[in-house]
């Protein structure tokens, strides 16, 4: 059973806004032979987290690696955007990848993101 207690208490209590930076791929413009880019940010309270040693199995977990919990809402109340690969994580002076993403439902409602980030 999922503990939404517990992992709103870790939120509140050594959670930090840090920025979900959404990178969306817009269309191919053959003329400039370049893709655009667009990107959206949103402040979110999340909670950085190591794997533990015996998870760390250097094919899809790396050294280094980490986990994040986002909130479902971001600062200004929304719900937070679900990432995706690759999009961001900001803050505190380092940038993680995020590479795996597992959405967190509880009684229909969305609890948080658990991520797998890499810097």
């Amino acid at each position: 059973m999922f503990d939404n207690a517990g992992l709103r208490k870790l939120l509140v209590d050594h959670g930090e806004n840090l920025t979900l930076s959404i990178h969306t791929i817009n269309s191919f413009d053959t003329a400039t032979l370049t893709q655009a880019r667009t990107v959206t940010n949103h402040t979110v309270k999340t909670y950085l987290y190591d794997f533990t040693p015996s998870m760390i199995d250097g094919t899809s977990v790396l050294q280094g690696d980490r986990r994040a919990v986002l909130d479902s809402k971001t600062s200004t109340g929304i719900t937070t955007p679900e990432p995706r690969p690759n999009d961001k994580i900001v803050g505190n002076g380092d940038v993680v990848n995020i590479v795996h993403v597992k959405k967190i439902i509880s009684n229909g409602q969305l609890m948080c993101y658990i991520l797998h980030v890499r810097e």
